[in-house]
């Protein structure tokens, strides 16, 4: 059986629009998650918009579990005060699943070089 590839960006992104936009999408959040949001003075409707018109612009990660991806989806939303949001996901698109793993401002996220040490 083959294991599932990472899509691409542009891929990924119309494949989250989907998810997004389908009300039977499941959606597995994590208490990291929870607690992030909160921290953040977001609510789920900031996410929601968040994976209807957000991007992935970066190339997927592996996730722990065998066979599934990592993407990161950036955007703003209607109160992240003109901040970009980072929101980043486990989307399973056969069976119509997203789990969320953390939330964050783009802006404060560790930027590495090409080294690959923080800056």
């Amino acid at each position: 059986m083959t294991k599932p590839t990472a899509l691409t960006p542009a891929r990924a992104t119309k494949m989250v629009w989907k998810l997004a936009a389908n009300d039977l999408t499941t959606w597995i959040q994590r208490v990291h998650f929870k607690e992030q949001l909160a921290k953040r003075n977001l609510i789920v409707a900031d996410v929601r918009y968040l994976l209807k018109f957000g991007y992935v612009y970066d190339d997927a990660e592996k996730s722990s579990q065998d066979g599934f991806w990592k993407y990161k989806v950036e955007g703003k939303t209607p109160n992240s005060h003109n901040r970009s949001l980072v929101v980043v996901i486990v989307p399973d698109f056969d069976t119509k699943m997203i789990k969320f793993i953390t939330i964050f401002w783009k802006d404060e996220y560790p930027m590495r070089n090409p080294s690959g040490m923080l800056e």
